[in-house]
């Protein structure tokens, strides 16, 4: 179910024109411009938290944070 949720996740990011990366276990990376790191982020969190269709009532979290270094 969480790699469901995951996958729904990404292909909503790359929809709203964010590419994504990477992606690992739980976690997905946009790489964009500084200028549309924010919206970025906050759309993320965003579609993170929404429960799929399929899975209404889910309660759905998400934590995030922006940087400028891959090598984390």
């Amino acid at each position: 179910v969480a790699r469901d949720i995951l996958a729904e996740g990404i292909y909503a990011c790359e929809a709203m024109g964010f590419p994504v990366t990477l992606h690992i276990h739980d976690s997905i990376v946009c790489r964009v411009k500084e200028a549309r790191a924010k919206p970025c982020y906050e759309a993320l969190m965003q579609i993170l938290c929404e429960p799929p269709e399929w899975g209404a009532g889910l309660r759905l979290g998400a934590e995030g944070e922006i940087g400028d270094d891959l090598s984390v």
